[in-house]
């Protein structure tokens, strides 16, 4: 089974704001950058190509929640909660990822409230997303 879809993304301007606070890092294909369970502990934005966010049932079957390219971001879930990471991010392309610590994903915040603002608007996006998802898959 297969849930996708296109969410927003980080401007330009939002991008640039975190270089200052993050590391670029590259990935091939198919390299597994998160894995569900696991304590994060950093902030990822997609700067080129794309990933693919995914869980897997007790039976062993993959679930595609969706796939996320350039100028989205992901690992913030458990930075902003302090839980595990909740899904598998792996690489589907090449990518290049700014990768910021959660110290300094929490400073680039606090540094910025335009930043903040844009982070809840995609994250709201996302949750009314899943919302509509997990309706569907009930009728």
């Amino acid at each position: 089974m297969e849930i996708t879809h296109t969410s927003p993304v980080l401007d330009a301007d939002a991008v640039e704001h975190l270089r200052q606070f993050g590391t670029e890092i590259a990935y091939t294909p198919g390299s597994v950058i998160l894995r569900r369970g696991e304590v994060g502990q950093s902030f990822y934005v997609i700067l080129a190509g794309s990933v693919e966010i995914s869980v897997e049932n007790p039976q062993g079957d993959r679930l595609k929640l969706r796939e996320l390219g350039e100028g989205n971001f992901f690992g913030e879930i458990s930075l902003l909660i302090q839980s595990p990471v909740t899904a598998d991010v792996m690489a589907s392309r090449p990518l290049k990822v700014l990768v910021c610590s959660k110290d300094s994903f929490l400073a680039a915040l606090a540094d910025s409230a335009t930043l903040g603002a844009t982070l809840s608007r995609v994250l709201a996006s996302r949750l009314a997303a899943n919302t509509t998802d997990l309706w569907s898959l009930h009728q």
